[in-house]
């Protein structure tokens, strides 16, 4: 198994006698070991005693799930929503004498429905995207090979207002990725923490509060061993997560040497009189821990004031007329001039904000269906390193490399326009894993304009000067 799977820090005496080797060779060649991998095949001959799962998980940052390994189940938990799943390989006894409540899955499961987006990049980045065989939200659906499957109707759209024709869809899956108003019947998985953090639910009460579960930014990406232990490929899930955790922290390690003055960042939104506010408006500076160690890990400043919720736009601006950078996430505002109108920023005034003087006010909906929906709301959930890329591109023009092209942030004070994901940009196959598309970190900031990304997950790859560099500065 390469000896990156699980950080750089474990395997640090490692690395720093390989490193001394190095210096006394003229060239060292690499070849990392062969991973053990999961039966994707049903057991015809059952050995009571044999370990049918070689390849295990190993929970190094997510605290919302765990994993139990027996020889022929694995106890899945989620504990956000309370389930615990007994995943048995197919072919052999499904477990008994489990927790009350427990759902049982014979596994690799093969028919698999999803009721909300983030879920899909998950399967996509596995390689599993064949088996997502409907789908819900479907204007809301970024990726182009599923936006393609819903087109040439290999995936079945399912939708609540054919409440008879989706139960009978969902009862024959194998497994439902399920949103907080899935049916919690026996082959349902409810995974909502998702759909709170992506504003899916957008008159969700306090769905900020919902964010603050994730105590560290890599926890969301290790939620892909989650998902992996449905189709064995425990292998695949613990590279994927430690290629996200190891090249997220390159890019902190990175950020934290620019020079210069730190940049003053706030996250922020505006709320238009409706019936889901009292027909009161409102704006909020958002100071949830998300946020803050994303702001504080691209080099900049985190704006978090005592007073985060404003019910006068000159009292929010009186608040953030010194911020540096604003990242507005109010849901409907296209243009500069919708920000500034929700804002109460008018032409006499708008030089006095450094934010607009600066020209750095982003949106995080870089990246669109035709229908609005985005996929920060689906890719950028399990990608933190690509978004912390994005944040860095945004407080620290010209990094990580020059001519870097930002995936989300899109910064409205200059014109950019989003990009439109549609099925015409689906160039591989649904099967084919999604990669990352995050700036890959070698240690610094000194890539030129056109180095290539972070390639398919299975061949994420760093030299082994760049990983002398990161161990040292660990």
């Amino acid at each position: 198994m390469p000896v990156n799977f699980y950080g750089l820090s474990v395997y640090r005496q490692f690395y720093m006698q390989t490193i001394c080797v190095f210096l006394v060779l003229t060239a060292l060649i690499v070849v990392p070991t062969s991973a053990q991998q999961n039966s994707q095949q049903c057991v015809t001959t059952y050995n009571a005693q044999t370990d049918y799962f070689p390849a295990k998980i190993h929970v190094d940052n997510a605290t919302l799930f765990a994993i139990q390994y027996f020889n022929n189940y694995k106890l899945v938990s989620n504990k956000m929503t309370n389930e615990i799943f007994a995943l048995y390989q197919c072919g052999t006894p499904a477990p008994t004498n489990l927790p009350n409540g427990t759902k049982v899955f014979a596994v690799p499961v093969a028919k698999v429905a999803t009721l909300q987006t983030s879920s899909n990049t998950y399967l996509e980045a596995l390689g599993v995207g064949a088996k997502i065989v409907a789908l819900s939200v479907e204007q809301d659906v970024s990726s182009p090979c599923l936006q393609k499957g819903l087109a040439n109707n290999s995936i079945i759209q399912i939708s609540s207002s054919n409440a008879t024709f989706m139960a009978q869809t969902l009862a024959q899956m194998d497994v439902v990725f399920g949103s907080p108003s899935a049916s919690t019947s026996n082959n349902t998985v409810l995974v909502f923490l998702f759909v709170r953090f992506s504003g899916e639910t957008l008159h969700c009460v306090n769905r900020d509060n919902d964010i603050n579960v994730f105590r560290r930014n890599i926890q969301r990406a290790e939620w892909v061993e989650f998902y992996s232990t449905w189709f064995n490929l425990e292998d695949s899930g613990n590279k994927i997560s430690a290629s996200i955790n190891d090249n997220y922290n390159c890019l902190r390690r990175a950020a934290a040497n620019i020079n210069g003055n730190k940049p003053i960042v706030s996250w922020v939104s505006y709320s238009a009189p409706s019936e889901y506010t009292n027909n009161t408006p409102s704006w909020d500076i958002s100071t949830v821990n998300f946020k803050m160690q994303l702001t504080a890990d691209a080099g900049a400043i985190f704006f978090a004031p005592n007073t985060t919720k404003f019910s006068t736009s000159k009292d929010f601006l009186a608040a953030i007329q010194n911020v540096d950078v604003i990242i507005d996430e109010t849901y409907l505002a296209p243009t500069l001039n919708d920000v500034l109108s929700n804002f109460g920023i008018t032409n006499a005034t708008a030089s006095t904000y450094r934010f607009v003087a600066n020209q750095a006010i982003f949106r995080e909906d870089g990246i669109q269906t035709v229908a609005g929906g985005r996929d920060w709301y689906e890719s950028a959930v399990i990608f933190d390193d690509a978004v912390l890329a994005d944040v860095i591109a945004a407080v620290w023009p010209g990094y990580p490399t020059t001519g870097y092209q930002r995936s989300w942030l899109r910064n409205v004070a200059k014109g950019e326009t989003p990009k439109i994901s549609t099925a015409a940009n689906c160039t591989g196959s649904v099967s084919t894993p999604r990669t990352d598309p995050a700036f890959a970190c070698s240690g610094n900031f000194a890539a030129k304009s056109g180095a290539s990304s972070v390639q398919a997950f299975g061949g994420f790859v760093v030299t082994l000067m760049a990983v002398a560099a990161a161990v040292l500065m660990a």
